[in-house]
């Protein structure tokens, strides 16, 4: 009887545990405006996350992406108890759109690929950008590095462009944070672009060799965020990517900054009046 009641309280207890998604999967996979207003509104795999499998048991990220890009699940975003977001691996019907199952399959790809290159540093490199500045690991020791791909036919790449300039003139005070561009056109083309269109990054024309056989990018806008310690933290395909990380990165370290600071602080307050540390 003891091992019964154990059980149906178990039962009780997982079911009160359960998270509840943001909005019903019924609702979101009935048609592909639904699904594509669901993924632009809720689903940000750029931002730190937690995952768990469609049985709610909790997976490690490159685990979730691998399911994820086999175009058989949606990222199902769950009702968190903290402010770190929740995804679950909900299992597609066979009866779905194809076009939701073929975007989710490549975009899925593309953010399992993104997530290989981040935690490592960003290959051999040595910018030269079109007034002469160089770039290299020496010359960017104790920088962050923001860089960002693209070539001047990229309408997405060129769409975005305000929002980066505004982002640059956000930082503008920080000599330790570097915007560079990397183009695959040649300087006259790049030159003949910037007398239409405003763009406040260094530029490094003629990149293609080193975007396409070093760094594999296959698609543009590319960006990556590359910190202090010459770790790539973050490769996105979007500049919310970019704020997100470089937010995320100056606001640690402003953080680490102000606990130093303070004990230092506190340990001179003790000191002056005499207290035995």
């Amino acid at each position: 009887m003891i091992a019964v009641i154990c059980f149906v309280l178990l039962i009780l207890m997982s079911t009160c545990m359960a998270k509840k998604p943001v909005a019903d999967p019924n609702r979101i996979l009935k048609d592909f405006a639904s699904f594509w207003a669901y993924q632009q509104q809720y689903v940000r795999l750029y931002e730190d996350y937690k995952a768990v499998d469609n049985q709610s048991k909790p997976i490690p990220k490159e685990n979730f992406l691998r399911a994820l890009s086999t175009g058989r699940y949606l990222p199902l975003r769950l009702q968190p108890t903290d402010t770190t977001a929740l995804y679950q691996l909900y299992p597609l019907p066979a009866q779905v759109d194809k076009g939701i199952k073929a975007v989710l399959q490549q975009w899925a790809q593309n953010e399992y690929t993104y997530s290989q290159a981040e935690g490592k540093p960003l290959p051999n490199y040595r910018f030269v950008d079109m007034n002469g500045k160089v770039y290299s690991p020496e010359t960017m020791a104790g920088k962050t590095l923001v860089l960002k791909c693209w070539f001047v036919h990229c309408v997405a790449c060129v769409a975005e462009m305000p929002a980066l300039n505004a982002l640059k003139q956000r930082y503008k005070d920080r000599p330790d944070i570097e915007f560079v561009s990397l183009c695959l056109d040649s300087p006259d083309k790049v030159a003949a672009f910037l007398k239409k269109k405003k763009f406040d990054y260094a530029i490094v024309p003629n990149q293609a060799s080193y975007l396409e056989k070093t760094l594999k990018i296959g698609s543009y806008p590319m960006h990556f965020v590359v910190n202090k310690k010459e770790v790539v933290i973050k490769k996105v395909d979007n500049y919310h990517g970019v704020v997100y990380a470089l937010n995320k990165t100056l606001s640690t370290r402003v953080h680490k900054n102000y606990t130093i600071q303070l004990i230092k602080k506190q340990t001179n307050n003790c000191i002056l009046s005499g207290a035995v540390l």
